[in-house]
């Protein structure tokens, strides 16, 4: 308000991001409003960089469809945003296509991820850009965990971090964390692990984000009592959590750990914040780690607190969204956690059916190297 009226170029800017605050806050009405201003004064002035940069905020934050015609919605304003990138040129491109990307996994569209991916390969190679060649090379980080090529998504990773501290600085580790959290996670090498998640959290003790993949490490690890703790700490704010990147992922640790040591008392409410994810994947944004079906999470929290017909319903949509991904990986981990739910209902159907889904998941495990999983669906033949 207090901004000249010349001045319809800042103006258009500041709503940009203020309908973007409003969309971390959580304030969607107020988010869509100023974005919408924002586009059509954007739009009246023929400034496409001001265009892209509403474009961006406003797309640029953690994606929930909660229904198909959201869903569309965003396809749509995906298509805008090529057009208008395209006019900029090949860096805002790629900018474009890392965030196309994201949404790609997180809708559990493989042809539309590879597609960015490429696209964004292309751009950092012929520009030259660091930048965008470190976010591309995490990207097949990513795609490699999907795939089951652990080795190769070490590599990435690796490659990545020495590309991001020249770009980044230390603000790379988050990224590498993350990554190397997962891959460590499905070789039952957590333990290596552990010490740097605990620095960032004694580093920045104010940051609740790192605190759940904190308990969950103890949890896999068998320190009960800790990753009990920690789940108790986060309920005492009603399970708060930053609107960011991380927040599907976070979410998904806090219903593992739910899980693994049999919280009933707090499963109902992970459940409900984990909801909106039934038919999305669980990504951390924009191209760290596609961690494949909410609905596993969702699934396993109806087993323990002994909703079958949900539970079912859950993991049935898991194995969809997983094969749609393309992701033995993911798969397996579907089809491992359904094989449970069926032994624990344990009707005769159940458990003929437990077996073969164990015995997919298991020959998985052993070719991919995901040596947790591994042991887990042998302890359960033993």
């Amino acid at each position: 308000d207090a901004l000249p009226e010349h001045e319809e170029v800042r103006r258009c800017r500041l709503m940009s991001q203020l309908g973007r605050a409003y969309t971390f806050t959580g304030q969607t009405e107020e988010s869509n409003v100023f974005g919408r201003k924002a586009l059509e004064l954007a739009a009246k002035l023929g400034d496409h960089k001001a265009q892209f940069s509403v474009m961006m905020a406003r797309y640029g934050a953690p994606f929930i469809a909660r229904n198909d015609d959201e869903a569309q919605d965003w396809r749509m304003n995906l298509e805008a945003m090529h057009e208008v990138a395209e006019k900029l040129g090949n860096i805002d491109q790629g900018r474009d296509r890392t965030l196309s990307l994201f949404v790609g996994a997180e809708m559990a569209d493989r042809q539309l991820m590879d597609q960015s991916l490429d696209l964004l390969t292309e751009i950092s190679t012929k520009e030259n850009h660091l930048q965008l060649y470190w976010v591309q090379t995490h990207a097949r980080a990513m795609v490699a965990i999907l795939d089951g090529d652990l080795a190769q998504a070490e590599q990435c990773a690796t490659e990545a971090f020495k590309i991001g501290k020249q770009t980044h600085g230390e603000h790379v580790e988050g990224v590498y964390g993350v990554q190397m959290f997962t891959i460590r996670r499905e070789q039952s090498r957590l333990h290596e692990v552990a010490p740097i998640i605990k620095r960032m959290m004694s580093e920045s003790p104010e940051d609740v984000s790192w605190k759940p993949g904190f308990g969950l490490i103890a949890a896999e690890l068998g320190y009960t009592d800790t990753a009990k703790r920690i789940l108790n700490e986060l309920a005492e704010t009603s399970f708060e959590l930053p609107h960011d990147a991380m927040y599907s992922t976070t979410l998904s640790y806090l219903a593992d750990i739910c899980v693994m040591v049999e919280s009933l008392e707090h499963a109902e409410a992970v459940f409900d914040l984990l909801r909106p994810y039934e038919h999305l994947t669980i990504t951390a944004g924009a191209t760290t780690v596609c961690a494949g079906a909410g609905a596993r999470r969702l699934g396993n929290l109806a087993t323990m607190m002994g909703d079958w017909a949900m539970s079912e319903k859950m993991f049935e949509t898991a194995i969809d969204i997983d094969t749609r991904m393309k992701s033995p990986t993911w798969i397996a981990h579907s089809k491992s956690a359904f094989a449970a739910a069926l032994r624990r209902r344990g009707r005769k159907a159940d458990v003929k059916r437990a077996f073969h889904l164990e015995a997919d998941a298991l020959a998985t495990a052993q070719k991919q190297g995901m040596f947790s999983l591994k042991s887990k669906l042998e302890g359960r033949a033993g």
